[in-house]
């Protein structure tokens, strides 16, 4: 499945394909904010100001520096899909909305 990656600070994503998927983190000062997963370079979001996350959103335009890291990469899509489920199930990241019914 994956390969394992922590707190590793992202600049540029290597070796990442349109067909491979990877489960990825923001952090600020130790506290997980957000949860997500993509591919290509769909992290930038946390870091730019264009989000759709607001309170990312708001952090950046305050000038808050957020960590970001590859949690697991070289993933298929279903396999992104239940390791971000599951992440945002067990760590409850302050930005991520939890919903209990999975077909919502």
């Amino acid at each position: 499945m994956g390969k394992h990656r922590t707190k590793k600070t992202l600049n540029k994503i290597e070796g990442v394909t349109k067909d491979r998927h990877y489960v990825y983190m923001a952090h600020f000062e130790g506290e997980l904010l957000y949860i997500g997963k993509g591919f290509g370079n769909r992290y930038l979001h946390m870091t730019s100001g264009t989000s759709s996350v607001f309170g990312l959103n708001e952090m950046f335009f305050r000038g808050i520096k957020i960590e970001t890291s590859i949690h697991m990469d070289d993933l298929s899509e279903e396999d992104a899909i239940y390791l971000e489920r599951t992440l945002i199930l067990s760590e409850n990241p302050k930005f991520n909305i939890t919903r209990t019914d999975p077909d919502k």
